[in-house]
């Protein structure tokens, strides 16, 4: 949910951001639509891919116990 946020609203500023004083977005062209998509994208990963690493390095650790904090981890993951 927030690396949907994150998408759509830096497409959203982009294309604002590109648009002519006073213009609409017909006067967008496809090479400016194509740069704000990417860019989208780029915040959405920005947003969305750390959490997820963490996720799956917590699913995946070699811990045996069954609760571990975050903490506990992420000291284990840096070599502490």
């Amino acid at each position: 949910m927030p690396g949907s946020a994150a998408y759509f609203g830096g497409y959203e500023i982009l294309q604002r951001m590109m648009l002519p004083e006073g213009g609409d977005r017909s006067q967008i062209g496809i090479g400016r639509t194509l740069v704000a998509g990417g860019m989208a994208g780029i915040f959405n990963w920005l947003v969305a891919i750390p959490p997820d690493v963490l996720k799956s390095r917590l699913q995946t650790g070699k811990s045996r116990r069954r609760k571990e904090s975050l903490a506990e981890f992420l000291e284990f993951s840096n070599g502490a």
